[in-house]
Order: C-alpha cells, then structure tokens, then sequence
C-alpha cells in the first residue's frame, strides 16, 4: 500500500499533468496486476465500500490518540480532514517505529482481505484492529487507509488521465482502453490481464 499512498501523494501535491501521467503509468507497470486494478478503480473514481462511519472513526481517535478532547477538536478544525488528522494525531503518540514492525502489505491485499475482515468483527474488536493499524503505519499510509475505511478517496485526476496512463502502462490504445473501463466492472488479477490483453485490438484491426 506504500507505493499507491506515494502515488496519491505525488497527483496531491504537482500541477503537471504531464508528471501525474509519468507517476500513475510508473505505478501500474511496477504494481502487481491485482494492485493495478484496485489502483485504476480507485482512480476512475468508482464507488467504493465504506466499512465504518467517519462518526465511529472520530469517537476511537480519542481513545487512541490519549490526548484532550479540545486538543483533537481544534486539530479536526484546523485540519479539517479527518483522515489526516488521525494519521497526525496516532502518529504523534508513538515512538521510533521498531524494525521489522511494519510490513508493507499490498493495496489488493488491504482491499480484498484486511477491510473485508472487519465486517465479522464486533464495534470493539473493530475499534481495536483499526486503532492498532492506525499505530502500526506511517503517515502517509494511514491517511490512505482512513479514506478507504469510510470509502472517500478522491484523486486529482481526470477518468480521461487515467485512460491514458492505463494506455501507456499497458501499450494499449487509449479507445480500447475508454472502452473497457466504461461501464461496471470489479477490479481483480483478471481484469487487469485483460485490460494488458491485445486480443481486442487484434480484433477491432481486423474489423475495419
């Protein structure tokens, strides 16, 4: 999930459309192919599922954080992001990160296995394995895991920016590309393969 945390961070903060291009084509050709799909998804500004309510995530950062409540309310005034502020506030009460104690696991894995698993769990062990991940991940990661938690991640990009870095990453056409991601689709291994497969060019080509 690092690599897609400093991807959302490099379209954040640059104005270049051509270096956002650059980064998001980068990203998709080093990901592994599930990771490439969920990234696209995300991209493409497709619904995604909430797993807790921005209320619940606020009501567990004061417990987690250990800190006033006056303090975390003007942090979430200032800020006026909830996602950063957790990842400002749980960052601040821990120490140096231990070796070893943070493995970087992948967005499909998040995505697929990790999020989903909350849903057998109770309020409290809900609460527990998030404000554990909350002290577990870095900055950055943990703003990015806070917006899928509530199923608000917005990048800025255009759905017409990621048909292109789909293009390049995978030496498609950009029309071939439009068309498979126009319409309902879930992001997997397979879809990614299918976007990489060059049988429907062949066949379009063989059409006109």
């Amino acid at each position: 999930m690092r690599a897609f945390a400093e991807l959302l961070d490099v379209l954040d903060t640059t104005r270049s459309a051509a270096a956002k291009l650059a980064a998001m084509a980068r990203f998709l050709v080093l990901a592994a192919p599930a990771d490439a799909s969920w990234a696209t998804y995300i991209l493409c500004r497709r619904d995604l599922t909430a797993f807790v309510t921005p209320m619940q995530l606020r009501s567990w950062l004061g417990e987690a954080a250990a800190l006033p409540r006056w303090l975390i309310d003007e942090t979430l005034t200032d800020i006026a992001d909830l996602s950063e502020s957790i990842a400002l506030l749980t960052a601040s009460t821990t120490g140096p990160e231990t070796p070893g104690a943070h493995v970087d696991a992948n967005l499909s894995t998040w995505l697929e296995d990790r999020l989903p698993m909350l849903r057998a769990l109770t309020e409290s062990g809900r609460r527990a394995r998030i404000t554990a991940w909350w002290r577990m991940l870095p900055y950055r990661e943990c703003v990015l895991l806070n917006r899928l938690l509530i199923g608000e991640l917005r990048a800025d990009v255009s759905e017409a920016q990621v048909v292109r870095a789909v293009s390049e990453a995978t030496s498609r056409s950009g029309t071939a590309i439009a068309d498979l991601l126009t319409g309902p689709w879930q992001p997997s291994e397979a879809f990614w393969c299918r976007l990489q497969s060059q049988e429907s060019d062949r066949a379009g080509g063989e059409r006109s």
